[in-house]
């Protein structure tokens, strides 16, 4: 048994002498079609507040008793307020009567003629059918011939006219409209008939145990009997449940109100059973006793344009009067509602309140039920509050989650975004942070002693906590409230707790998007997660939890106390260059906590400072890098960074590092990082590669008698040659070195310095005039005439040498000069007897082309003006263009074609 669904009144305990066998309603008005052909015309009244104290809630009054309705039994009727009608069967013939005054209009007939004819009457009629669909009404007429007669609503004439006749294979037992086709119960079977004539199509069978064979149409299905099984099909007479709905006993006829189909049944008694249930649960709703029920007051007619659930008789049929105003305690809608029939009384079945029925199944625990209520409810006047369903939803929630249906109860807590999910929460209350854990109002609700000991039992179990945790993480994830600058403090809080709760739930299950969620923004609690974090050795997801709380010195503190812990993740310097890396916005405290890192690996530690992000100004860097243990090496190294990695071209960053290099050769630390003669290495190259220190500043500190090789260098940059030169000969005796700086730096060009220029001459003035207690290097100077004749002046050069030099060592020198000079004149030779022919090449073309001759005809038109030449000046042009001397204005141009012969002259001569 499921819950009250309804109420049952008693409207007339017993109407004297007289056997009902039809009933229909119009609004308040009650129609009752009696055995003897009378028809009981009732007014119902609905009494809200009793004045008596009474339960009576309806108030019933004889309005009319119209004894010659009918000569016999009338056992159909149908009121069709549209058309305001009531339509009756009896004595074999179909009669409209006018719904307000019931004066007969018409008896329904198969004759065509606007005058109907006592022989057209249809006659033998066992059963009608209506409906209305496209604004159209269309009544099926079954009589006892095998036939069913079709007509139309015609407003003109205000009755039916027929359309065509069916042929059935027997006599129809029930008829039902299934849209556009007719549902037609025979003795053994239901078939669709189809109006086109097509075969009948068979449903299923009608059983052997009813007294009755009937079914029912609905708004979008059909409702068939077999037995005591209710069958739902769509209107092409497929299937639309899984299962059938099946009563106690075989029902007598049935009626709907959505979403209960009421039965009474052979066994005097009235069974209410839902249409469709959640999770294919028991459909019974309501029991009860009532005997002798015969007829119900649906009535025969579906109107498939309009499908309303707020229907106060059921399918498709609309109240017209006045709607009685519900308050939330009312019991029942008096306006959603079917009459009931005995042979003598007639009751009313009122549904109750839809928000009573939905309490009663959530104070029965029956959720799912009251869940499939509201939906069914939604969007109508019964609607119920969506407060209510959320209380039911998280009701229901913590149900499950109390059995350990945890993915289930998680679902319901899903479907209230408007709740507060810290009440979820307070499942876990460790999940919460401090502050809001002891919050009580948002404790569990109403959970029994019973389910709150299973639910504490559940989550003492390890595996089974885990289990819920990983369900209430995908909760939660839906829950967060996404960071913005106009939360308020509500939002807040609830932010903190889901947040916390998801980290410390993260943390339980090892859930590997720990790190990923830390990462981004959220609104943890700082303090709990803080120490669940250190509880749990979280110590890398700790540091990001730092950081993305832009807690840097936290972090930078705690790094340092795990460098020096036996962890292989957190240990050692590593991790603290990386935070000191990624870190933008303090550069107070990079460089505060870079100080212990450049102690302990130096080389490394210079990571911090040379991203290409780094906050700190490069001349604040190397200030910081003064106060560090071997600042020299550590400025070399940054330096270098800058200018050979980031490519600057600070002239005062080339001077600093040329300074340390002299300062790291001069006096190198005791502990240094790099070796001297490295240092040494490197000091030359930059010397040579730099083009970005002040060389004249540089040499005024590099010491005299010293560093002979560097000062050259220096020399070199600033166009001192011959003290360059003096070094390489004198002080470092290199005559290689020498030659070779004498070749780098020699110019022949006519423009160039003269030291440039005589640069080989000043190396043989070196070799030849040393100074003072120095005997010449005679050799070195022959060596470098004979390697460099052809760039040495020999008159110069020889003027140089010694008187004492045998012409013999010369030998070598001599002959190259000698040789060369020859080769020099015999190439000018050459050279000017090409030029004199080419000369006379275009001496020859310039005589050929002043004899060519242009003959001028009689009718010759100069193209500039188009007149005739005839004996006038004229001017030819290498393309041969005639034109007048006065149209003659540049002797390059042609005035007609526009071809330029100067530039194309010289463009076939850049071509050639």
């Amino acid at each position: 048994m499921g819950h009250i669904a309804f109420e049952l009144h008693t409207i007339i305990d017993n109407i004297p002498n007289v056997k009902i066998e039809s009933v229909a309603v119009w609004n308040d008005t009650l129609f009752i079609g009696c055995q003897d052909g009378s028809l009981l015309t009732y007014k119902v009244t609905y009494l809200p507040n009793s004045k008596d104290g009474s339960a009576k809630r309806f108030n019933c009054d004889l309005l009319t008793v119209k004894k010659d309705f009918s000569k016999k039994s009338v056992i159909q009727l149908c009121t069709v307020p549209e058309l305001g009608l009531l339509i009756s069967l009896s004595d074999g013939l179909v009669r409209l009567h006018v719904l307000t005054s019931l004066r007969e209009v018409t008896t329904l007939s198969n004759s065509k003629a606007s005058t109907q004819s006592v022989d057209g009457v249809l006659k033998g009629i066992s059963l009608f059918a209506l409906k209305k669909h496209r604004n159209e009404y269309v009544i099926a007429l079954a009589n006892n011939k095998k036939q069913i007669t079709l007509m139309n609503y015609s407003s003109k004439e205000s009755t039916f006219r027929q359309t065509s006749e069916l042929q059935l294979p027997d006599s129809a037992k029930s008829i039902n409209w299934s849209g556009d086709t007719i549902c037609v119960g025979f003795k053994r079977e239901y078939s669709l008939v189809d109006l086109n004539g097509a075969p009948p199509k068979t449903l299923a069978p009608t059983g052997d145990r009813q007294l009755n064979t009937y079914g029912l149409t609905l708004p979008d299905e059909l409702v068939v009997l077999n037995n005591n099984f209710s069958v739902m099909m769509n209107f092409e007479g497929k299937p639309t449940r899984s299962a059938a709905i099946m009563w106690t006993e075989t029902p007598l006829t049935t009626a709907f109100l959505k979403p209960y189909l009421i039965s009474p049944l052979s066994n005097s008694t009235l069974e209410i059973r839902i249409l469709q249930t959640p999770s294919k649960k028991e459909t019974l709703i309501q029991s009860i006793p009532l005997p002798n029920i015969t007829r119900m007051s649906q009535p025969n007619y579906v109107d498939l344009d309009e499908q309303i659930i707020d229907s106060g008789m059921g399918t498709s049929f609309k109240i017209k009067s006045k709607e009685v105003e519900l308050n939330d305690d009312a019991s029942f809608d008096p306006t959603f509602r079917v009459f009931l029939a005995s042979k003598s009384g007639i009751y009313a079945l009122c549904m109750r309140n839809f928000k009573l029925q939905v309490l009663e199944l959530q104070s029965n625990r029956e959720y799912e039920q009251a869940l499939h209520l509201c939906d069914i409810v939604q969007n109508t006047r019964h609607e119920v509050e969506k407060w209510r369903i959320n209380s039911i939803r998280l009701e229901y929630g913590f149900h499950l989650f109390a059995m350990g249906e945890f993915q289930k109860s998680m679902l319901q807590f899903n479907m209230t975004p408007e709740e507060d999910p810290r009440i979820v929460l307070s499942l876990f209350p460790d999940l919460l942070p401090t502050p809001t854990a002891g919050n009580k109002s948002l404790q569990i609700p109403t959970l029994s002693p019973e389910q709150l000991s299973n639910t504490q039992s559940l989550l003492k179990d390890d595996d089974k906590k885990k289990i819920s945790l990983e369900y209430l993480l995908e909760f939660l994830v839906n829950r967060r409230i996404k960071p913005h600058a106009n939360l308020t403090q509500m939002e807040l809080d609830i932010a903190e707790a889901v947040d916390t709760a998801i980290l410390k739930a993260q943390i339980y299950t090892q859930d590997e998007n720990l790190i990923k969620f830390l990462e981004s923004p959220n609104h943890c609690h700082v303090d709990d997660c803080q120490r669940i974090l250190l509880q749990y050795h979280k110590f890398q997801e700790l540091i990001t939890f730092f950081r993305t709380k832009e807690l840097h010195e936290q972090a930078l503190q705690l790094l340092k106390n795990l460098s020096r812990s036996e962890s292989k993740e957190m240990s050692g310097v590593n991790p603290t260059i990386q935070y000191l890396t990624q870190l933008k916005t303090r550069p107070d405290l990079i460089m505060s906590y870079s100080k212990w890192v450049l102690a302990q690996e130096p080389l490394r530690a210079l990571g911090i400072f040379t991203r290409s992000d780094c906050p700190i100004d490069v001349y604040m860097v190397l200030k910081h890098l003064e106060t560090c243990d071997d600042s020299i090496s550590l400025r070399i190294s940054y330096l270098e960074h800058l200018i050979h990695k980031d490519r600057s071209t600070d002239p005062e960053l080339h001077n600093r590092l040329v300074l340390l290099y002299l300062q790291y050769g001069v006096s190198p630390p005791a502990h240094g990082l790099f070796d001297v003669n490295n240092i040494s290495q490197r000091r030359k190259k930059f010397l040579i590669d730099s083009q970005h220190y002040n060389p004249e500043k540089m040499l005024s500190k590099f010491p005299i008698d010293d560093m002979f090789e560097e000062r050259a260098i220096l020399l070199s940059k600033i166009n001192r040659h011959s003290q360059a030169l003096y070094i390489y000969v004198h002080k470092l005796r290199n005559p290689d070195a020498a030659e070779k700086y004498c070749e780098e730096h020699f110019n022949d060009d006519p423009n160039a310095p003269e030291e440039s220029r005589e640069i080989f001459i000043t190396l043989l003035k070196m070799n030849l005039q040393p100074p003072e207690n120095e005997q010449p290097y005679v050799n070195d100077a022959i060596r470098v005439l004979e390697r460099h004749f052809d760039q040495i002046d020999p008159i110069k050069a020889l003027r140089l040498l010694p008187d004492s030099i045998a012409v013999q060592e010369l030998l070598k020198y001599n002959e190259a000069v000698i040789r060369m000079r020859t080769q020099l004149r015999r190439q000018v030779q050459v050279m000017k007897n090409i030029a004199k022919s080419e000369n006379f090449k275009v001496q020859e073309s310039y005589i050929s082309e002043r004899k060519r001759s242009v003959k001028i005809k009689v009718g010759r038109m100069c193209p500039v003006c188009k007149k005739k030449i005839g004996l006038s000046a004229f001017a030819c042009y290498p393309n041969g263009t005639v034109v007048h001397m006065v149209c003659h204005k540049n002797p390059n141009i042609d005035p007609f074609t526009g071809r330029d012969f100067l530039k194309d002259s010289f463009g076939n001569y850049n071509k050639s």
